[in-house]
């Protein structure tokens, strides 16, 4: 173990049993914070596992709201490359989980992803067992990579950034990253930039590709004209209104707009301006300092019922997930944390909705997407609250350039597309390697134009001596379709019908047994093979057929 990693766990466990018998008295006493309390530990409940029925199994970690949208066209491309794979979603936020759930309803299964600590990440890896271990853009978890790595887990770091502004603490960490990212499989990065960053804090250059931004990939397809119309009504907007947006500001940017808006509204009264804080506990702040400028606002929480419309000039966002939606109404657009030094937030949402996105001189975590923008004419960097509004009013006076800038915003979100399908394909190529040589060879002598008979299959589950759900799995992933089977082999869940219920048998065993049947049999070898990979004695599989009225096929005398 590397002693900077070894430095890393003690102060990590330190910090664990230091804090965690507090903070669960704090959630118990005061209610807060106790929903996902046990995953977050590596408790996970036994109906999330059951569920991952498919093969291969991916386990993806989206920490919170923009990463589960980065993760929904990732698991749309998944299914298209490895059909049938099982994924579970785990995320930190609670805001995410919500979004995750949302997104995903019942077909994948959503947790909470545990902390930093070797034993709530063993129990929580030992529990899903996933075959790839995929984290999203910039969450570099050592304790969670190298148990992944212990375990025999594939990992790769999807969608890959690191800033400008993040580069120097890494730097700082530099022998803990180094051997961290020594335990990682395969970094497929957004740019050329983050390829070379994450080179310098010590990746193998061998596993690094550049792949783009799958965040932007689904953008235009969201973009649902009824949104628009439901916006409009809800914040009473007519076709005499024009909207200024500013989204996802931070302190000081507020009053910057708030000075821009006091010179557009001379021009053009009828500006209404929506302010949508990055942190919504600020609402508050933020409505004080509307108030000394001399506005009326009113909340966004407020204009959820018919009975109160919105009058005021400028309304606050105080609800989360929904700024996506008010970029719809914009007619000037601003994206916050770009005038103060905090490296922007993603332009690209506003854009797909055909907006001309302004933003401040600091989008270092946003260069692509600034780029895209600029190369089409569609975006505009400010450096101070003057400018802003003096291009805004241009822009407003000059319908024609307005409109041409906005349909120039829509093709350059076009332009970001199918980058999902090659970060996809780097976790595909990851399974593949997951997959025994001498099962894949067995395969593939007896397969004929990416068809294996169901019978020749059978072969290979002796031969090899490994269970029908294995077989299923790795023909999946080296593209061989499993012909003239009967339905439940395979990777397919069998007819119970066939067999007595066993309510002693473990759900997990009787499963296993289950999907090994042969002519209502389980053959020896699988018998064998279901003992070693469920970590159990011989005498618990033979036991639990016998409850099942379920022969073992011809053994050697005693095997079972």
């Amino acid at each position: 173990m590397n002693l900077a990693y070894a430095a890393y766990v003690g102060l990590a466990s330190g910090l664990f049993v230091s804090c965690v018998p507090p903070f669960w008295l704090y959630t118990h006493l005061s209610g807060r914070y106790r929903k996902g309390f046990g995953e977050r530990l590596g408790f996970l409940p036994p109906n999330i596992t059951e569920r991952l029925s498919g093969s291969p199994r991916i386990w993806i970690h989206a920490v919170s709201l923009g990463e589960v949208r980065l993760a929904a066209p990732l698991i749309e491309a998944l299914g298209k490359i490895v059909p049938g794979c099982s994924i579970i979603i785990s995320t930190t936020t609670e805001h995410g989980r919500e979004l995750a759930v949302e997104t995903f309803g019942e077909h994948i299964p959503v947790i909470y992803g545990p902390v930093d600590f070797v034993g709530s990440v063993r129990k929580a890896l030992s529990q899903v067992r996933p075959d790839v271990f995929v984290l999203l853009e910039t969450e570099i978890w050592p304790t969670w990579i190298a148990e992944a790595r212990r375990m025999g887990i594939k990992t790769a770091l999807i969608n890959g950034r690191i800033s400008v502004r993040s580069i120097g603490g890494y730097f700082r960490l530099r022998p803990l990253f180094r051997q961290v990212l020594q335990n990682i499989d395969a970094f497929s990065m957004i740019l050329e930039e983050d390829a070379a960053r994450i080179r310098e804090m010590g990746a193998d250059p061998s596993r690094i590709e550049i792949n783009g931004n799958a965040k932007y990939d689904l953008l235009a397809s969201l973009t649902d004209p009824t949104i628009e119309k439901e916006m409009r009504q809800i914040l009473n907007l007519n076709p005499a209104h024009t909207v200024f947006v500013a989204g996802s500001t931070r302190p000081g940017e507020e009053a910057m707009v708030l000075d821009a808006y006091t010179k557009i509204i001379r021009e053009f009264p009828n500006t209404v301006l929506i302010i949508a804080p990055r942190h919504i506990e600020r609402t508050s702040a933020i409505g004080s300092m509307v108030d000394e400028r001399g506005f009326a606002y009113q909340l966004r929480s407020q204009l959820d019922t018919l009975e109160t419309r919105r009058q005021a000039p400028v309304v606050i966002m105080d609800i989360f997930g929904e700024l996506f939606k008010v970029y719809s109404v914009g007619n000037i657009v601003f994206c916050g944390g770009s005038l103060v030094p905090l490296g922007g937030q993603n332009p690209l949402e506003a854009a797909a909705w055909g907006k001309v996105v302004f933003y401040g001189p600091s989008m270092e975590d946003f260069l692509d997407a600034k780029a895209l923008l600029e190369d089409k004419g569609a975006g505009i960097q400010v450096s101070n609250p003057d400018m802003l509004a003096e291009k805004a009013i241009w822009l407003l006076n000059h319908p024609e350039a307005l409109k041409t800038a906005e349909a120039r915003a829509r093709e350059a979100v076009a332009k970001n597309h199918h980058a999902a399908e090659r970060h996809a394909r780097v976790i595909s190529r990851l399974l593949l390697e997951t997959v025994d040589p001498v099962l894949r060879d067995a395969l593939m002598k007896r397969s004929s134009k990416g068809r294996l008979p169901c019978a020749l299959a059978f072969e290979v589950i002796e031969e090899v001596g490994v269970l029908p759900e294995t077989v299923g799995r790795a023909a999946n992933l080296i593209e061989l379709k499993i012909v003239k089977c009967q339905l439940g082999l395979f990777g397919y869940r069998p007819k119970k019908s066939i067999v007595k219920p066993a309510a002693s048998v473990e759900p997990g065993l009787e499963e296993a047994i289950l999907a090994g049947l042969v002519n209502k049999r389980l053959p020896c070898r699988t018998a064998w093979g279901i003992s070693e990979q469920l970590g159990i004695q011989k005498m618990k599989v033979s036991a639990a057929c016998d409850a099942m009225d379920i022969k073992i096929k011809p053994c050697q005398l005693g095997a079972f």
